[in-house]
């Protein structure tokens, strides 16, 4: 007996016995659960059509699972509530061998595979069920499981007339316990000898009145979808709120939706075209938590992949950049913006559509059989929806007086007011409460609006909060869903994201079953990278390089990221107010062939007013033959960033002259400020591009030691405390 079995003995109050050896008799009472246990194994196998002898140990197991969850005679209670103090739930109990149909997450299917695989149930696990998997020969586990419990499994005797008397025998159960039974005799008159058929009822005592012990078949479905519903929270089609216990909100959230087309008159109906193809709607439910009331929501799209005719239009739409929406935070706590955030109602539906389409009407809508809807307006789900509605909106606050810029399409200025758009997110900027109501007074009559106030904004999933003089943006909400989707909620945190040695081998063995979990989790985290969080850049974009070829490796790496998030959740990148004489600066770094293919990686930071407002790490295009061409490739990529942000600032009313860029790289400096450099002489490109932006004064490049060089921590991992500095520099607390 182990110590550790010693002291749980002790710390529970068990006392160990030994008996005297060669006296079975005196383990009586262990050898009869022995037999209860055999006997209720071998009746659940003999039960099971599709098990054999060989699943007793799972029939043995799932024995003891039940027993314990039983009423006995000599304890008032179960043994599960003796031994945890609480009584057990009882409502999962399924027929041994019975089929189960297990629902597939969508991390480990792809977009048309099943949603669910038929397996057979041979137990419990601590938190599901343990399921027999045909096709694998293996025993897996499941939560989110439905049973149909009558099939594959021997019912012969269920409508079977026995000419001898039905005993039940209830071992160990005092006789006065049992409640008397009822007992009906039935002679047939087409009996010969008047055989008397017997059929006796048992009533459970009362003591099992606490326990639920029967279901309906409704009940299972039920209990099913309640646990989808936990997982997914919203229904995947129109048909499946008739078994929601939401029903209402969902159903007020369609009408809704439907009202609204009507108020837009997007369709008419008309008879249904000879020729032509008609397209097909879909319902999208979704949730919403807006400043703590969550929201539901119905859309109603088209299925605009069966659009035919359009495989050489134009169907971009321009959506805001996420470095102009840091830009403009930046500038906002420096000039005191009042910053507030409107949301257009069913946008897509303002937009006008220019080609002929007809759709099948959707579910919640009568019309004969004969007729179709013959669209107005254009719709989600389109092809080209997105441009048409972002036409709209451009020509509407064009007329108004806003100029859009040139270097992002979707920031319209008009003298000291901002627009930021994303689809129909809007974010208003400027310093004269006046000036954002009478633009929102023009939006409201064109538009209809929905006013999300100030300060305390959720653009694009990004918490944007103003304490004070400063800012905080974050996106902790969603790394905590991330973290749930992943079942990574409950995880030990570590410091930093990655490992210092840590690097993927050029030979490993590849595990296709891991390729839709390590896609779904590097875009996941590719987005929290994109918005809020430049300590994550380094490790995420290094790990996507290889999402191609999963592998055991590449998921434990994406778990210690995961990992490294938990312990830094409400980590929130700060805009404060800055005395800088220079309104934009950078930091520009490379590391030199680290990765197996000998490439290097480049890695830029830049601030505006003391700001982090981008960051980028990349892998580089081309093999660079030393450290000095590398830093000289990522000095180059800075470069063209620094262009893009001072057009940027331009519009915004900052006239930036020239933008000092940091670099660490002596020779790189050197040879970027000497027109004789020829050991260069094969990076004319490159090489004469930067040169030509130093000689107009664009730029500026300063050395800075090694230990201050911000982009680093873009370029590779780093150690624990090199890491914490840097990530503090860049603005995260």
């Amino acid at each position: 007996m182990s110590n550790e079995f010693k002291e749980f003995c002790v710390e529970k109050g068990i006392q160990m016995q030994y008996t005297v050896a060669y006296n079975p008799e005196l383990n009586g009472v262990a050898e009869r659960m022995n037999r209860t246990l055999l006997d209720c194994a071998r009746t659940m196998i003999l039960h099971c059509k599709t098990l054999g002898k060989e699943f007793w140990g799972e029939a043995v197991l799932t024995a003891v699972h039940l027993i314990n969850r039983s009423p006995t005679s000599c304890l008032s209670v179960t043994p599960y509530e003796m031994w945890h103090g609480k009584r057990p739930n009882v409502s999962y109990f399924r027929v041994f061998g019975a089929v189960a149909y297990a629902h597939v997450p969508q991390q480990i299917r792809k977009k048309l595979d099943a949603k669910g695989r038929k397996l057979i149930m041979v137990g419990y696990s601590p938190s599901g069920y343990r399921l027999w998997d045909e096709e694998n020969n293996r025993v897996v586990e499941g939560r989110n499981v439905v049973f149909d419990e009558a099939f594959n499994n021997s019912n012969e005797c269920e409508n079977q007339n026995l000419d001898t008397e039905v005993e039940l025998e209830i071992q160990g159960q005092p006789q006065e316990e049992i409640e008397h039974t009822e007992i009906t005799e039935q002679r047939g008159s087409n009996d010969e000898g008047g055989h008397r058929t017997r059929t006796r009822q048992i009533k459970k005592p009362q003591r099992l009145n606490d326990y639920v012990t029967d279901f309906e078949e409704e009940e299972d479905d039920a209990l099913f979808a309640l646990q989808i519903q936990s997982e997914e929270d919203v229904p995947t089609n129109f048909e499946e709120l008739e078994t929601r216990n939401d029903r209402t909100l969902w159903e007020q959230a369609v009408h809704e939706e439907l009202k609204s087309l009507e108020e837009n008159q997007t369709w008419e109906i008309v008879d249904k075209p000879k020729e032509g193809k008609l397209i097909d709607t879909k319902w999208v439910f979704t949730k919403k938590n807006i400043n703590g009331a969550e929201i539901y929501k119905a859309r109603l799209v088209a299925r605009g992949f069966l659009q035919s005719g359009l495989e050489d239009a134009d169907i971009y739409s321009p959506v805001a950049r996420l470095e102009t929406l840091r830009i403009l935070l930046s500038i906002a706590v420096q000039r005191d913006y009042f910053i507030c955030q409107m949301d257009v109602k069913s946008a897509f539906l303002y937009g006008e559509i220019k080609e002929l389409v007809h759709l099948t009407p959707p579910a919640g809508i009568k019309v004969d059989s004969c007729k179709v809807l013959k669209l107005k307006k254009s719709l989600y789900g389109l092809r080209k929806s997105p441009k048409y509605w972002y036409e709209k909106f451009n020509k509407s606050i064009t007329d108004y007086g806003f100029i859009r810029s040139v270097n992002d399409y979707c920031l319209f200025s008009k003298d000291n007011l901002y627009i930021l758009l994303y689809v129909d997110d809007l974010l208003i900027f400027s310093t004269d409460l006046v000036q954002i109501d009478k633009l929102k007074r023009f939006l409201c009559v064109h538009f209809k609006m929905k006013d999300l106030g100030y300060n305390h904004l959720k653009y694009l999933g990004i918490s944007i909060n103003k304490n004070g003089n400063d800012l905080y943006i974050n996106q902790s909400e969603y790394l905590k869903s991330v973290l749930k989707r992943f079942n990574m909620l409950d995880c030990r945190s570590v410091d930093t994201p990655m490992d210092t040695n840590f690097k993927m081998q050029e030979n490993y063995n590849i595990n296709p079953a891991l390729e839709n979990l390590c896609r779904s989790c590097i875009g996941s985290l590719m987005y929290a990278t994109l918005g809020s969080r430049p300590d994550l850049a380094s490790s995420v974009y290094y790990l996507s390089r290889f999402q191609d070829k999963p592998s055991d490796d590449l998921w434990v790496a994406l778990k210690r990221i995961l990992r490294y998030i938990k312990g830094s959740l409400n980590v929130k990148l700060k805009y404060s107010k800055s005395e800088s004489s220079s309104p934009l600066i950078g930091f520009a770094d490379a590391d030199f062939a680290r990765d197996f293919d000998r490439k290097s990686t480049s890695g830029y930071v830049f601030k505006v007013f003391g700001n982090t407002v981008t960051w980028k790490s990349k892998k580089q295009s081309v093999v660079a033959l030393s450290t000095t061409e590398a830093e000289y490739i990522s000095l180059c990529e800075a470069t063209v960033q620094a262009l893009w942000l001072k057009k940027i600032l331009f519009d915004l009313g900052i006239d930036c002259v020239s933008v000092t860029i940091f670099e660490d790289n002596q020779s790189t400096i050197k040879s970027a400020y000497n027109p004789e450099q020829k050991r260069l002489k094969h990076m004319d490109v490159k090489y004469n591009f930067v040169k030509q932006e130093i000689e107009k004064k664009t730029i500026n490049v300063v050395f800075v030691e090694t230990k201050n060089q911000l982009a680093d921590i873009l370029t590779k991992p780093l150690g624990k405390v090199l890491f914490s500095s840097f990530v503090k520099r860049l603005g995260l607390i």
